[in-house]
């Protein structure tokens, strides 16, 4: 029998894989197929599903920092301004990076 036609377009992607990491989606497989019985469960899905979750992690991580980073822009306003009066008062010295 042949597998369900997806819901939305696919594109096929190869992939070179260390072996470690693929024998670390085989056990993945072989759980997942226990667990679910008379359930197919290939490299392939085990594979979309961890790209997913790894993507949708990161896209939250993303939007966790900008909120923070905006959340402390009126923070950051205030410390570059006076770090501005500081060097308008000469309290500052130009840094050679080379010299750190």
């Amino acid at each position: 029998m042949s597998r369900p036609r997806a819901l939305e377009p696919v594109i096929t992607a190869s992939v070179r894989l260390p072996a470690k990491l693929m024998r670390k989606i085989d056990r993945r497989v072989k759980r997942l197929t226990q667990l679910t019985p008379g359930v197919t469960v290939t490299r392939a899905d085990v594979i979309r599903n961890l790209l997913d979750q790894a993507i949708n992690y990161d896209d939250a991580i993303e939007a966790k920092w900008q909120a923070s980073f905006k959340a402390s822009l009126p923070e950051l306003e205030f410390l570059a301004a006076e770090a501005l009066e500081e060097h308008r008062k000469g309290k500052s010295k130009v840094l050679d990076p080379d010299a750190l």
